[in-house]
């Protein structure tokens, strides 16, 4: 059995990258192909978009290639990813369907050029075969000397597939991404769907405010919390993420705060529902904890034992994301609302709370409870007291007077 490996950030996923994987799929050598998303590649020095919204790109424009196979390997263990660890840990799992199982590495031809920088080329080169498309700037006469000298040096076992010329770049996507997002033409339908949807290209402004000591911790908070997830939730926590980071902008509140509540704040959401009572009584929430409301206090519990946050009002902000509260922080505001209106919600009637989020929470909170109360009435669902106090000091007490400023959550 011959497996085909094609790795890469798919940031975004485009046109190209789907010609790769046809090409190399035609050719009749291989008998599957892994398609495999990077966690955190050796060689990338700039932010890569995180792993969540990569992979859900990846799954989408291969969803109608019967013969690609997505895999999370990369993502899911964390810390750096070198391919020759990764290709020995496929190795051994493939090994038990087929003992003659033999990896061939998929990527374009310029790929001669710099593998050699790569972590250990002469192991790596001693565990696959390279599967090339002649490709990129590199003409075929230069691609084909630089394939012979690698063969020379190293032993190594290289071959060409033929693939018809592609120009798109990931690079001038997530400009234009940025800019005036025409790339219609440059990605799958369902990828320039889901990324116009979520606007996961909108968050430069964010992601600079956000410092590099912040930036590791988010990526490790994502790895801790990827097995915990499934795929679509990974990708609402990422968009209460960044919505969330861009009220505290706009708010002048502190965007570390912002960025760890929102990625943590679903972290309990799939747990068992008795493991969710649990650590949500071990938090000290004290009401009916069903299935709509213990994620909640169960998440804070879940994020100071097991993910190593200690912030008070950060654990509060998760404690309180799905009932809200009386008094609420600025922190509790925004982390609920982002939750209500992120850019995946399909919820009629957000522009109105949007709107009024980018300038007073209040008003925004006022707008989300009402939309609340309409919901659960719509469900014959009782509202929980913490609700129907939140929605109490917002009609009681004067703009600007209807949070806290200091922090008193169970722990």
């Amino acid at each position: 059995m011959r497996i085909g490996i094609y790795g890469g950030t798919f940031d975004p996923f485009h046109n190209g990258h789907r010609a790769v994987l046809k090409a190399a799929w035609e050719s009749g050598k291989l008998d599957r192909i892994l398609v495999m998303p990077v966690g955190t590649p050796p060689h990338k020095k700039r932010r890569l978009s995180f792993a969540a919204y990569r992979y859900e790109m990846v799954r989408l424009g291969t969803a109608d290639l019967s013969y690609a196979e997505l895999r999370d390997d990369e993502i899911a263990h964390g810390g750096i990813d070198y391919t020759l660890e990764t290709v020995r840990h496929l190795r051994r799992t493939y090994s038990r369907e087929s003992k003659a199982v033999k990896f061939d590495l998929i990527a374009g031809s310029d790929v001669l050029f710099s593998i050699e920088t790569w972590h250990q080329p002469e192991a790596l080169l001693k565990e696959v075969r390279l599967f090339l498309a002649l490709r990129g700037d590199t003409s075929e006469e230069d691609a084909l000397k630089q394939a012979d000298r690698i063969r020379e040096k190293y032993d190594a076992k290289i071959k060409f597939f033929k693939m018809k010329p592609t120009d798109v770049s990931s690079t001038a996507l997530r400009e234009r991404l940025q800019q005036d997002g025409q790339v219609r033409d440059s990605l799958p339908p369902a990828v320039h769907e889901f990324i116009s949807t979520n606007r996961i290209y909108d968050f430069a402004a964010e992601a600079a405010a956000l410092d590099d000591d912040t930036w590791a911790r988010l990526l490790e908070l994502e790895t801790a919390i990827w097995p915990l997830l499934p795929q679509k939730r990974r990708v609402h926590t990422l968009n209460v993420m960044w919505y969330a980071i861009r009220l505290a902008r706009i708010h002048n509140l502190d965007v570390r705060q912002a960025a760890l509540a929102g990625i943590a704040h679903d972290c309990a959401k799939h747990l068992p529902l008795g493991t969710q009572r649990k650590y949500a009584k071990r938090a000290g929430y004290l009401g009916v904890a069903n299935d709509d409301v213990a994620h909640g206090p169960a998440g804070s519990y879940y994020a100071r034992r097991y993910l190593g946050i200690t912030d008070r009002d950060v654990l509060a902000a998760i404690f309180y994301h799905t009932t809200s509260r009386g008094l609420m922080t600025r922190l509790d505001q925004i982390i609920y609302l982002a939750d209500k209106i992120e850019y995946g919600r399909p919820f009629k009637n957000l522009k109105a709370i949007r709107d009024a989020a980018d300038t007073d929470l209040d008003l925004a909170m006022e707008r989300c409870l009402a939309e609340v109360f309409m919901a659960l009435r719509r469900n014959k669902k009782d509202v929980h007291p913490l609700t129907r106090a939140a929605k109490l000091t917002l009609t009681h007490f004067k703009p600007g007077e209807a949070s806290r400023t200091t922090e008193k959550t169970p722990s």
